[in-house]
């Protein structure tokens, strides 16, 4: 959403219609580069027949399975080791409880404070580390002050996991940002920016289903089926205020009302939503008789 408004805010459209490149057209005159790949399947199922020939080379296959199953497990394997030592480490020292005991009481037994505290504690632990030693690490460290204070297990490790996995587009190590900076020729810490303000919604969302867990589909059908759709139609609003435009650019006063209304929208309960949409809705409806009673803007939502 946010990268659509964004692109019919600066005014940017696709190809014409005359310049998209016809299929027929592009069949006609490449469509024998799909020789190869069809033959390479042909052959693949056929040998896969032929039970005999098979055996005959099951010792060599079973060989070369072996050899790349090593090979795959390299990776795997140093990361399990080092995580290894961490948890070790972890558990003769008592630090896992230390740190678990510490958090609950410096966030003073608020639910809040804790996941806050969580988060940050969880970005930052995961910087520059592989996702699998970063959550078995959070595991130990982390997940059971969250637990402690009556988290859902399963809401307390996805929460750990998401903040975990956000650490790799968080400046200042954002490794992801990194990587893409160098594939687009940009710079990294902006880079960066623009990734975490794209993804502003994964740094949202982990607070909700950690305090009410129907996102992750734990509750009641009914339970379910409403947050789904706040916490959705919460994203959108969210996406508009952070690029400032609906039909047409936002104020900053709409702005703010759009995001305190996308952030209650998205918040666990029925007060929260109920708010939201009260915010939202006169925003909406005042903007659209704005774009029907004025010159077009260009696009606009209708093309979501």
């Amino acid at each position: 959403t946010q990268v659509h408004l964004e692109a019919v805010k600066e005014g940017l459209e696709g190809l014409p219609r005359e310049e998209i490149p016809s299929l027929k057209e592009v069949m006609k005159k490449g469509w024998f580069y799909l020789i190869p790949a069809a033959i390479l399947l042909y052959c693949l199922a056929l040998v896969s027949l032929f039970k005999k020939e098979t055996r005959k080379i099951v010792t060599g296959k079973a060989f070369t399975i072996l050899q790349e199953t090593g090979r795959g497990l390299m990776q795997v394997g140093i990361i399990c080791a080092i995580a290894g030592l961490v948890i070790g480490s972890i558990s003769l020292t008592g630090l896992g409880l230390s740190l678990s005991d510490a958090l609950v009481t410096l966030s003073g037994g608020n639910v809040i404070v804790l996941l806050v505290l969580a988060a940050v504690g969880a970005i930052v632990l995961g910087m520059g580390m592989p996702v699998t030693a970063t959550y078995i690490m959070l595991v130990i460290l982390i997940a059971p002050a969250l637990i402690k204070l009556g988290i859902e297990p399963l809401a307390a490790h996805l929460f750990i996991m998401y903040f975990g996995v956000m650490s790799f587009l968080t400046p200042p190590v954002a490794i992801a940002a990194y990587v893409a900076a160098s594939i687009a020729r940009s710079e990294p810490l902006q880079t960066g920016f623009a990734g975490v303000r794209l993804g502003i919604i994964a740094y949202v969302v982990p607070f909700v289903f950690a305090l009410s867990p129907s996102l992750i589909l734990i509750g009641s059908v009914e339970d379910i089926l409403l947050h789904v759709l706040t916490a959705l139609l919460g994203t959108i609003v969210l996406a508009v205020s952070f690029v400032g435009y609906l039909f047409d650019r936002l104020g900053v006063v709409k702005r703010i009302l759009s995001a305190i209304g996308a952030l209650l929208l998205i918040s666990p309960g029925i007060t929260g939503p109920v708010i939201g949409l009260a915010i939202i809705l006169p925003l909406f409806f005042w903007e659209l008789r704005k774009k029907r009673a004025g010159p077009r803007h260009g696009s606009d939502l209708t093309h979501l």
